[in-house]
């Protein structure tokens, strides 16, 4: 099949989660003997035309900025949905759209509907009103929460990375257990098992976006707390985006300059993982996670996995407390299992067989099957 896949963003330009899957899924169909084409911004220099991997990608349009201040850009969102009617010129027997920023959805559903041809929407987490009213406030909210309602009535079919999200998109907004595909985020373990562990690693590990939502200013007073019977503590923690310069600030504040390292994004696969491997715990705060696919392949270097409970968080469900990590409520409680972790020998092959099942080869086989049929 000639498979049209349409994601705002992509690997190795932006580095997320999403991006990552789409990178590896992608990969994956075109082995399996798909023509598949992503359509996408302008994130690299050159023909708007290339090929990678076997996938052919192609920039629609050139690259908005994704963030005005803390929030997802409203301008970019609208910009790529509009560049998406420059999909009635392209051909495609199917089009999977990634549900984030909302806008392509339309567009791109309306392109389908005209073309005959079924569009499925890659769905990552579920907001609903009362977050999207505490993330844009009322009005705002109101308007943006019935975007993302509204847009539950738009794809033939949902591809959901996690059984929560699954769960959300049935308990949220009633969507039929029948038009959801299921095909979890994975890793490629390959290359976790060849890299090697890095000389100058840190205790505590944290990776992924720089959001207010991910908390990790949390972290960051917990390890001032633990550094008063652990002198000795390190921490590393690696992205980008908004909450860059005011937590580089907070480590300064509370002369944690030795303790803590706020360091950017690593290009190399084989470099975070190694990363990962030289720590003893990783520590993942975040509020709101469709899947949480770092902690996962954090999981999968050997360190245990300590999340925040919260209902947004999908990623307590990788979590088997005790086995490969375990959930904390409040700042106190991630204190107290950051010195029962650092302080004891955890068992790296039983958390790293945790994760095992997770591998891309085996969480791709859904959408396989889906595109065969």
């Amino acid at each position: 099949m000639r498979i049209a896949l349409v994601s705002d963003v992509v690997y190795p330009y932006h580095k997320g989660g999403k991006e990552r899957r789409l990178d590896e899924v992608s990969r994956r169909l075109a082995a399996a003997g798909h023509d598949v084409h992503i359509y996408t911004m302008k994130w690299w220099e050159g023909e708007n035309d290339k090929t990678v991997h076997g996938v052919h990608m192609h920039a629609i349009c050139k690259k908005y900025e994704l963030y005005q201040g803390e929030r997802r850009s409203i301008k970019e969102g609208i910009m790529f949905a509009l560049a998406c009617f420059k999909m009635f010129g392209k051909k495609f027997d199917v089009a999977e759209v990634d549900h984030m920023p909302y806008f392509p959805l339309y567009s791109m559903w309306l392109v389908c509907l005209l073309k005959r041809r079924p569009m499925l929407a890659t769905w990552h987490e579920v907001w609903g009103r009362d977050y999207w009213k505490t993330y844009m406030g009322g009005l705002s909210g109101t308007i943006a929460y019935l975007i993302e309602r509204f847009s539950i009535f738009l794809p033939k079919q949902f591809v959901a990375v996690s059984p929560y999200t699954a769960r959300r998109l049935r308990e949220e907004y009633g969507v039929k257990e029948s038009r959801i595909i299921v095909s979890t985020n994975g890793t490629n373990l390959d290359i976790i098992k060849e890299a090697p562990i890095a000389k100058n690693g840190a205790d505590i590990v944290y990776v992924g976006r720089l959001l207010a939502h991910k908390n990790v200013d949390m972290l960051i007073r917990a390890v001032k707390t633990l550094a008063k019977d652990m002198p000795g503590v390190s921490c590393v923690i690696v992205g980008k985006g908004p909450e860059s310069e005011p937590l580089k600030k907070l480590v300064k504040e509370l002369g944690l300059s030795n303790q803590v390292r706020v360091i950017p994004p690593i290009e190399s696969s084989r470099d975070l993982f190694s990363t990962m491997k030289a720590g003893k715990a990783f520590v993942f705060p975040s509020e709101r996670e469709g899947f949480g696919l770092i902690a996962l392949e954090a999981g999968a270097c050997g360190l245990p996995i300590l999340t925040l409970n919260d209902p947004g968080n999908a990623t307590v469900d990788l979590v088997v407390p005790g086995k490969n990590g375990d959930v904390f409520n409040d700042e106190a409680e991630l204190v107290r299992l950051l010195k029962k972790y650092l302080a004891r020998k955890s068992s790296r092959a039983a958390i790293e067989k945790f994760a095992q099942k997770y591998d891309w080869d085996h969480t791709v086989i859904p959408l396989l099957e889906r595109y065969a049929s």
